[in-house]
């Protein structure tokens, strides 16, 4: 094989490896604490505990799927489209839709709390 087109295919395969990563999955958990979900949640079966300090009574998220919520439900609720109890989630998803649907398999993934 010539120079120029090992330097060609190693560049190529180069840019697909790059892309790949810069295009990775988030993970739930990462953005459920970057969007700070944890002001207001917890999520007591991946050890994450919301501020004690916090006006609001804590909502662990724990077991989520065992209470029949689905991925199509949560993405609506966390997008001010579907309603708990007759009221939307106070505040609408602002991250990416890649994020949201991370977010959304990384709930309906943790068991109840024990």
């Amino acid at each position: 094989m010539n120079t120029l087109l090992r330097s060609a295919l190693a560049a190529t395969v180069g840019a697909c490896v790059w892309a790949g990563r810069a295009e990775a999955k988030p993970e739930g958990k990462a953005v459920f604490i970057e969007k700070k979900c944890t002001l207001c949640h917890s999520a007591l079966s991946a050890g994450i505990q919301a501020p004690k300090d916090s006006k609001m009574k804590s909502i662990d998220v724990s077991g989520l799927a065992a209470k029949g919520r689905t991925a199509t439900w949560l993405h609506g609720y966390l997008k001010k489209t579907e309603v708990l109890a007759g009221k939307a989630h106070p505040p609408k998803f602002r991250g990416t839709p890649a994020e949201l649907s991370a977010l959304v398999e990384w709930l309906l993934s943790l068991k109840p709390a024990p």
